[in-house]
């Protein structure tokens, strides 16, 4: 119907009143119509599902009746026979005749799964299905239980069960049997299949809305369909109305929720009159109204035509009331919604008429510029306005005043920012106007600005140490080289890395990682000051750029005073750390023509310093390009030493002072070069370990080694050197097994040595490796022991079989008395401890006999043998020998196996 406007005339009004009473009438009339035959429909709909309830009721009984007539009989049969106990009683029926009689009952039935006779003790007397019956006790089926402690002769309806000869849904219907005295002698059980029942209302079901489900006296599922709700079950949705339904003997009809989905639903509840079961039968509510939707919506849609061509009709005689209406409420609304626009838009407006008058002003205008409301209600002049700001402190300096008043007369657009003593940060845009006026929007751009600002800073700053980062760093390097050229004088670059970065997050968590490079970074600060340019370049990298303007600027100087710095402890979450750094130095334009060749000279020196251990300071200088050139080469001919095969394992042979047998020996590399001929291990491994090569040749050495020492007539082991890189994989262990399986080496002849610095930090991942590796049968020596680190807590903590002592003792016991005690002090110790060990680098008859007086078990060294290559090494386990300095050894007759 169309809005009624104010304005129209009386009769206009009477006349729309009249068609409004007209159309509600004529709904009413509709609408009672449609009540009404929906109210027809629902009770045609109870009636129907009222009469198929009946139906199925009754052919569910006849069911039920038909299975309890052979139950009736069968238990009529066993009484009239007089057993004097229950014993004699089920004697007297476990027959195969009586159990043929059972099947041919049971054949007869679709219904009846099975009928069986139970014993006073619960056991099977006879079993329709089987013969001889098996042997199952029913003692604790609720049927049984009753009829034991009630004397009652009607019949049970047992809750559903999976039934245990067949695995089916099964309810039991059941009758007590008597002896001669009424004393209880047993039950006889007619098991109904409840999938026959569900069968049955399949085909009974012939549309989508019938739902039927039979349930006994306690709401518990028997059978359903379309429904697959699980026997044995109260269904969900049974309300209290249902349970009311149930326990009535006499059929009802109900509306209510559906059993599974909750839906309404027209319920008939028919109870059968002699067994304690009801057959529910339901239709969908909406399916029973289907057709009365479907004439209901051609009515409703009749009397909308109808509708409309009334409203059409009142539309066109008060249409040209309408229109002289429409512009003054025009007017009206379009100044609501310029107000409304104005007050709710994000920008501040302030319009100046051409009389220099303030015509309007918005609430965000009045917020931004913190004007009074009284103020700008009476539409004050600009330079009202003006004043009050002065006043306010708006305007600190004569500058901002000229701005803003060139902006309130200027005869094309401008655009500036100016900052309020607030803070805030606004942008102010004038428009003229062809009157002479002025439009000004500001728009609070402060969280923008300083967005920008924050962008710009990240842009060239590192986000965790807030040094320079890796773009800045580059810019300012070529910036102080430009004012090196100009000045002409020098600046040097300190390339500075954290050593051992890589174990702190390996054990300490990226955490503790992060926070000991920000620690770093303030240590660097307060150590630099803030004149030169500190840059976080990479992961653990630092640089700093220092101009050399005057004497007091010294490279080496502040490098020193800076690993002084950072070696003082580092307090992180609560804990103490230690760390220490390498630094590299290069000068410009001494050792650099460009910001590029500077940044590579600078790692020259860093990696030299490296490489001589840890804390050190490193200058460059033209030898140190040189040893990088041939770095560079020696690992390029590294890499591929291992595809060209140029590698090699020797043995050296392991003598037992006992027998001066061969009682081991130990695996070593050797790199044949094609030009600089045999490379030492010392050379190389090292380099390897940078490389990332170590893994894999390290695993081809240990299994040419075990591959090789398989192959030895004796029992011998084979040690073999773990790289500590090796012993960090988490996989060691695994690869380990893999290769004993693949070269059939036992693991009891394969000794892993590992050395002190392996040891020195507490590492979880090195402990479980070991013990890994020592449940296989692998044994341990801790070689090298004697220097370094060492320290008796290792030989505790960890899991040796045994020690090797160093060559520097062994070459200096003879000569020099604090070796010899040394060396006495350890072989004592190994005792004391069941260890094994080894003196390694013997060197002169004196030194074997020194050792062997002291009754050290095992040695090596080139006064004894120097490492043979595999086949030689053959002939040498298989030709025992004197040692050099007995000429009439005794030698055992089978040289024992070295236990490392």
């Amino acid at each position: 119907m169309p809005e009624h406007r104010a304005g129209l005339s009386a009769a206009s009004r009477r006349l729309v009143l009249a068609g409004i009473a007209l159309l509600i009438g004529m709904i009413a009339t509709v609408s009672i119509a449609m009540v009404d035959t929906r109210n027809h429909a629902l009770e045609a709909a109870r009636t129907e599902t009222e009469r198929l309830a009946k139906a199925i009721a009754e052919q569910t009984a006849v069911a039920f009746r038909a299975t309890d007539i052979v139950i009736a009989a069968f238990r009529d049969e066993i009484e009239s026979k007089t057993y004097a106990t229950p014993e004699a009683q089920a004697a007297g029926i476990v027959t195969k005749e009586f159990q043929k009689e059972l099947d041919r009952q049971a054949t007869l039935l679709p219904q009846a799964d099975a009928f069986t006779v139970v014993d006073a003790s619960g056991h099977l007397s006879n079993y329709s299905r089987r013969w001889p019956p098996p042997h199952l006790n029913l003692s604790d089926r609720d049927y049984f239980r009753y009829f034991r402690d009630h004397d009652d002769r009607g019949i049970f309806l047992s809750k559903p069960v999976t039934n245990r000869g067949n695995g089916l849904w099964t309810a039991f219907l059941a009758r007590r049997i008597d002896g001669p005295s009424g004393q209880f002698f047993g039950i006889m059980l007619g098991a109904m299949d409840l999938s026959y029942f569900r069968n049955f209302y399949r085909e009974v079901a012939q549309h989508e809305n019938l739902a039927i489900t039979l349930v006994d006296r306690q709401g518990r599922v028997l059978a359903s369909y379309p429904y697959d709700l699980p026997p044995g079950q109260r269904p969900k949705n049974l309300t209290a109305a249902w349970d009311r339904a149930l326990a009535k003997p006499h059929p009802s009809v109900m509306t209510g929720p559906g059993l599974l989905d909750g839906s309404a639903r027209i319920i008939s509840v028919h109870p059968l009159a002699d067994y304690p079961v009801v057959v529910n039968v339901s239709v969908s509510a909406s399916g029973a109204l289907a057709g009365w939707r479907q004439q209901a919506a051609l009515t409703a849609l009749a009397a909308v035509f109808a509708m409309l061509c009334m409203i059409l009709l009142f539309r066109a005689i008060i249409l040209q009331l309408r229109r002289l209406e429409r512009s003054e409420a025009d007017l009206a609304r379009n100044s609501n919604t310029l107000s409304t626009t104005l007050d709710h838009i994000s920008q501040g407006i302030v319009m100046i008429d051409g009389q220099g008058r303030v015509a309007v002003c918005n609430r965000q205008a009045l917020a931004m510029l913190d004007l009074p409301p009284g103020l700008m209600a009476s539409n004050p002049s600009a330079e009202t306005v003006f004043a009050y700001q002065v006043a306010a402190g708006e305007f600190p300096d004569a500058e901002e005043e000229h701005r803003y008043r060139g902006s309130l007369y200027a005869d094309k657009p401008v655009t500036y920012e100016r900052q309020r003593p607030n803070g805030r940060i606004l942008e102010v845009q004038c428009v003229p106007l062809p009157d002479g006026g002025v439009v000004r929007t500001y728009s609070d751009v402060t969280e923008r600005r300083q967005s920008e600002e924050r962008i710009r800073y990240l842009a060239h700053h590192d986000p965790l140490t807030q040094l320079a980062n890796r773009t800045l760093f580059t810019a300012r390097l070529e910036e102080e080289i430009a004012r090196a050229n100009q000045g002409a004088h020098r600046l040097a670059l300190l390339y500075i890395d954290l050593d051992r970065f890589k174990y702190v997050n390996d054990s300490h968590g990226h955490g503790a990682g992060d926070a000991l490079l920000v620690k770093l970074a303030e240590r660097l600060t307060l150590t630099v000051g803030f004149g030169p340019t500190i840059a976080r370049t990479g992961g653990d990298e630092f640089a700093i750029i220092l101009p050399l303007d005057g004497p007091q600027h010294d490279a080496s100087h502040l490098a020193r005073d800076i690993v002084t710095a950072v070696r003082q402890p580092l307090e992180i979450d609560g804990n103490a750390f230690r760390a220490s750094i390498s630094i590299g130095i290069a000068h410009y334009p001494d050792h650099a023509k460009s910001a590029s060749d500077l940044l590579r000279n600078a790692d020259i020196a860093l990696y030299e310093a490296k490489n001589e251990g840890t804390g050190l300071v490193r200058a460059f200088d033209a030898g140190m390009e040189a040893r990088q050139q041939a770095l560079f080469r020696r690992e390029q001919d590294l890499r591929s030493a291992f595809e060209l095969k140029q590698f090699e394992v020797v043995y050296q042979p392991i003598l037992s002072t006992v027998s001066g047998c061969v009682a081991g020996a130990e695996a070593l590399l050797r790199w044949h070069h094609p030009i600089h001929g045999l490379v030492p291990p010392a050379d190389f491994i090292t380099l390897a370990e940078k490389l990332g090569l170590i893994e894999p040749l390290g695993f081809w050495v240990l299994e040419t080694a075990c591959k090789e020492a398989a192959q030895w007539s004796l029992e011998i082991g084979v040690a073999v050197n773990l790289s500590p890189v090796q012993v960090n994989s988490e996989t060691l262990a695994r690869q380990v097994q893999q290769i004993l399986e693949r070269t059939g080496l036992p693991p009891h002849r394969l000794t892993l040595e590992v050395t002190e610095g392996l040891l020195l930090e507490p590492n979880p991942t090195v402990l479980s490796t070991m013990h890994a590796l020592r449940a296989l049968g692998i044994r341990f020596s801790l070689d090298d022991f004697g220097t370094g680190h060492s320290g008796l807590g290792y030989l505790r903590r960890f899991p040796f079989d045994a020690i090797k002592i160093d060559k520097l003792f062994i070459q200096d016991m003879v000569e020099h008395a604090d070796a010899a005690a040394i060396v006495n002090a350890l072989l004592a110790v190994s005792v004391e401890l069941g260890l094994e060990v080894v003196a390694e680098g013997v060197e002169t008859a004196a030194q074997l006999e020194m050792l062997r007086s002291r009754q050290c078990q095992y040695v090596q060294g080139f006064f004894l043998s120097p490492p043979l290559p595999a086949a030689e090494m053959r002939l040498f386990v298989l030709e025992p020998r004197p040692f050099p300095s007995c000429p009439d050894p005794v030698l055992a007759a089978e040289p024992p196996a070295i236990r490392l």
